[in-house]
């Protein structure tokens, strides 16, 4: 990961910190507010608040919070091979033209580099044809002799050609590829975390029709660059669901929010997070 790309890591997480802060803060004052307002009831001579409908409130607002922590969550964008400078625009994770050749330090074989940086050397344990890695083997990628990055699956010319699984930090990438390129119309990507996509890619981005389970929930719908895009349903862990169009991962205009019982009601994105109206 570049270090451009780890300052936006720790900033959306600093982010993240601030709303759960302030989640918390009002889960305190709901709270406040439930037992004032039950102690009034109480003392007016009215039938006090049930356990179940004090429950019901806290739940509806605990699960708003939870789809503002989804909504919220850092999303950075897992790539294959360490990309270039943060001002280049990357249109194919897997391929560059302006890369280079590299020889492994292992078989002395040639294989395609598409972002070179410094202090980079690779291995090959496969055959080679023509002075170029071929055949089935595993290519293995490290900075300054720290392993990164890695390729296994079928290469021809040097460049990753057939059915193969690409591995970073940021996950791994299954699919077909073609002098370098990942051209299968679909492709399944593991996260660290557990979580995966499964859907429509181009270039390596999830981009058209896909499903991403996450950490507290799963969502269906359209992807363009790796973000939200267009329409889509989030279904948190607790079986809630907010169904609506999105923009870089955000609800955009209204949504409908439907929760476990089948009770539904409108939400729109604000400052604070999505919010019922």
């Amino acid at each position: 990961m570049t270090k451009t790309a780890q300052q936006a890591v720790v900033r959306s997480l600093s982010r993240k910190r601030e709303q759960i802060a302030t989640l918390r803060e009002e889960l305190e004052e709901l709270n406040d507010y439930l037992d004032l307002t039950e102690a009034r009831v109480r003392d007016e001579g009215k039938p006090r608040l049930t356990h179940a409908e004090v429950k019901k409130r806290f739940g509806l607002f605990k699960a708003i919070c939870l789809a503002v922590l989804v909504c919220a969550a850092p999303r950075v964008m897992s790539q294959p091979h360490e990309f270039p400078a943060a001002d280049q625009v990357v249109t194919n994770k897997f391929y560059s033209e302006s890369g280079k050749w590299m020889r492994a330090s292992n078989t002395n074989c040639l294989i395609w580099d598409s972002f070179p940086r410094d202090g980079e050397s690779v291995t090959w344990s496969g055959n080679i044809v023509d002075g170029k890695a071929d055949g089935k083997g595993v290519v293995q990628w490290f900075t300054n002799g720290t392993p990164t990055t890695s390729y296994e699956g079928e290469m021809k010319n040097g460049l990753s050609n057939g059915h193969g699984m690409a591995s970073s930090a940021g996950g791994t990438f299954e699919g077909d590829f073609k002098n370098g390129s990942l051209v299968s119309k679909t492709m399944t990507v593991h996260y660290p975390t557990g979580g995966w996509y499964k859907g429509e890619q181009q270039g390596g981005f999830k981009e058209g029709q896909g499903e991403e389970m996450m950490q507290g929930g799963k969502y269906i719908g359209r992807f363009k660059h790796d973000f939200f895009y267009g329409p889509g349903q989030l279904i948190l862990s607790n079986g809630d669901k907010i169904t609506g169009d999105w923009q870089n991962s955000k609800l955009v205009g209204t949504g409908t929010y439907i929760n476990s019982k089948g009770e539904s009601f409108k939400v729109k994105m604000t400052d604070k997070g999505i919010e019922k109206f």
